[in-house]
């Protein structure tokens, strides 16, 4: 699993102001507020977009 927190997440018609996306094998698995420091977090800052490929929801190539 990583998790990676950002100014925004952009999900379709969904954007999330300071959220953190959980990925399992480069699938987001969760996405979600972030409230104070979480542990093994990594800050990308600016946008972290969101597509649906294959019926799999993955972060767009080149955000992080």
């Amino acid at each position: 699993m990583r998790r990676f927190a950002a100014h925004e997440i952009v999900d379709g018609d969904c954007i999330y102001r300071l959220g953190v996306v959980e990925t399992d094998d480069g699938i987001v698995s969760d996405i979600y507020p972030l409230d104070g420091e979480q542990p093994f977090t990594e800050w990308v800052g600016g946008t972290l977009t969101i597509i649906e490929e294959n019926g799999k929801r993955k972060l767009k190539n080149n955000t992080i």
